[in-house]
């Protein structure tokens, strides 16, 4: 009889956590939200990891990492203009970007900023500490 409590219990987890999964991902701010550009060296981005992140080292806070990737567009913009490069890891290996290429990584963080924009003002991933179970500290000031 134990054997079957905990084979239900199991899969009373599992069908929770797939139901869990299925609303997550089915929910209205995914489809409001364009995705996020594709580039090799940030792996496979979307929505729940960044919100995961933010969550994560930012206690909830959507406003550093949006500060953090529009400074990163302003440095990027002033490399382009002295018409200098910047070099980023990628499969453990240094990869010059300049020129062309440097113009067109711009736009993608650009549009890194705008994306996630939309899950920062969305209410469904604004709480997704909370949702994650982790707890909000109040914050004295």
């Amino acid at each position: 009889m134990n054997t079957m409590k905990k084979y239900n219990s199991k899969l009373l987890s599992i069908t929770g956590l797939a139901l869990a999964g299925i609303l997550f991902a089915a929910s209205p701010v995914q489809a409001d939200c364009d995705k996020f550009p594709t580039v090799p060296w940030w792996g496979n981005l979307d929505h729940e990891r960044v919100a995961s992140f933010v969550s994560r080292k930012h206690d909830g806070d959507w406003n550093p990492y949006i500060e953090k990737w529009s400074k990163q567009v302003d440095k990027l913009k002033g490399v382009h203009k002295r018409e200098s490069s910047v070099f980023v890891r990628y499969k453990g290996k240094k990869v010059k970007i300049a020129g062309d290429a440097l113009k067109n990584y711009i736009k993608l963080v650009e549009k890194r900023v705008t994306v996630v924009k939309c899950p920062a003002q969305n209410a469904n991933y604004a709480n997704f500490a909370t949702a994650a179970g982790k707890k909000k500290k109040n914050k004295t000031k």
